[in-house]
């Protein structure tokens, strides 16, 4: 799967949890920031390779999993 479909499930995922409360809201809203912030940079390719570049990793993708799970 790419990493824009991988987003766009994390997203649904979160919305359905919130929806049937088996996530509080106020705990939704970093997974929503996370998930949104992993959608903008996996279609924003170069400033994700500038990141990879400073932070010294060899894969874009783990990148992009990276800085999404350090924002949750």
């Amino acid at each position: 799967m790419s990493p824009p479909a991988l987003s766009i499930v994390l997203l649904v995922v979160v919305l359905i949890s919130v929806r049937r409360a088996h996530i509080r809201v106020e705990y939704s809203v970093s997974w929503l920031i996370a998930a949104s912030a992993m959608l903008v940079l996996s279609r924003a390719r170069p400033v994700l390779d500038a990141v990879r570049r400073l932070i010294g990793l060899p894969d874009t993708p783990l990148t992009l999993f990276l800085l999404g799970a350090a924002c949750s």
